[in-house]
């Protein structure tokens, strides 16, 4: 990465967006404050706000329709819809007079020309891109990026795209179907436990359905179950309902057969294991789960406390010796192995 960083000239930002999105003067710009060699950067950041403002205000400003400058821009659509400068000098034109319909009525003739799907996708992404930048039409915008997934329904942008129209418009619960269907699509567990985290507060606390929400923090538990914050969610919505931690412990004692890592299988069982203990009051089940997360990790020093507090609870001294002495035998530390040796010993 840092080698890249040395010689590797950035790509243009368009490069990486829907055809459209990022024009020239931006391509320009960017790779102008990205410059490997200093003397090409932007002299001061006062200098580069210059630039960006300057980019802004070509943008503002409204001028007559040039009638011969659209017809010709027009003209090169109509020969060739797919051909990016065209369409970039189109868009410049039209611009200038704020007559921005008129590029979205070009660009859906030219769907009618072109066949392939890569074609009639970049040229609705120009469209969504004036509806919702230029025109600032929502509902329109919405059209076109539901017209997109009807023609790849596994396209990101495009579901980013709906996504973002939805949080702007408040519309939480159509957010929450959407996010739904992203987490079908993530294969990264971790991306996947943070769309899940964002459905669960959606839920709790836009659309005050517990239900749900904890549906969907449990299931982003199973994702990653280090996440700290999750586990307190879970911990909240619970509370003292027996009920709602039977279905917590049965989902994760269901995604523990399936870990992505023996990691976080290990931390799974020590969760469950706790909330066993410190929720149901069922030492019986949460002792398996901690045995489970020692022969997982026989250093688990969380498994091996939580075991061992129980034992100590029952009094069941024998098996509260057996632990600390095989946490002694697994222990890296002699002076940490000594100390256990010593505490079993002197509970016999």
């Amino acid at each position: 990465v840092i080698a890249q960083h040395i010689e590797r000239e950035p790509d243009p930002p368009s490069t990486h967006a829907p055809k459209g999105w990022v024009t020239k003067e931006v391509d320009a710009l960017v790779l102008k404050a990205l410059a490997k060699e200093p003397m090409d950067r932007y002299g001061s950041a006062d200098e580069l706000r210059k630039a960006m403002e300057a980019i802004a205000k070509a943008s503002e400003k409204k001028e007559d329709l040039d009638e011969k400058a659209f017809e010709k821009a027009a003209d090169a659509i109509r020969n060739e819809p797919t051909d990016e400068e065209a369409a970039s000098e189109l868009e410049k034109v039209v611009g200038q007079a704020g007559e921005w319909a008129k590029a979205v009525e070009l660009y859906e003739e030219a769907l009618g020309k072109v066949e392939s799907e890569d074609d009639k996708k970049g040229l609705l992404f120009r469209i969504a891109r004036i509806q919702e930048a230029e025109q600032d039409d929502a509902a329109a915008a919405t059209a076109t990026y539901e017209r997109l997934r009807e023609l790849d329904p596994s396209d990101d942008i495009a579901l980013s795209g709906l996504e973002e129209l939805k949080r702007e418009a408040g519309d939480h619960e159509g957010l929450a179907e959407l996010l739904l269907e992203r987490v079908e699509m993530v294969e990264s567990t971790g991306e996947r436990a943070g769309v899940l985290r964002e459905i669960a507060e959606l839920y709790e606390d836009r659309l005050e359905d517990p239900d749900n929400a904890l549906v969907a923090w449990t299931q982003a538990l199973a994702d990653e179950p280090s996440d700290e914050k999750t586990a307190r969610a879970i911990e909240r919505l619970c509370g003292n309902q027996q009920d709602r931690w039977n279905e917590v412990l049965t989902t994760l004692a269901e995604a523990v057969q399936d870990p992505e890592s023996q990691s976080e299988a290990t931390q799974l069982y020590v969760l469950m294991g706790r909330w066993y203990a410190d929720q149901l009051k069922r030492p019986d089940f949460a002792i398996p789960c901690y045995t489970q997360a020692i022969q997982l990790d026989p250093s688990c020093d969380a498994a091996y406390e939580g075991t061992i507090e129980l034992y100590e609870r029952a009094q069941s001294w024998q098996e509260y010796v057996q632990v600390l002495e095989s946490r002694a035998a697994a222990s890296n530390n002699p002076a940490a192995a000594r100390d256990f040796r010593a505490e079993a010993a002197h509970a016999v």
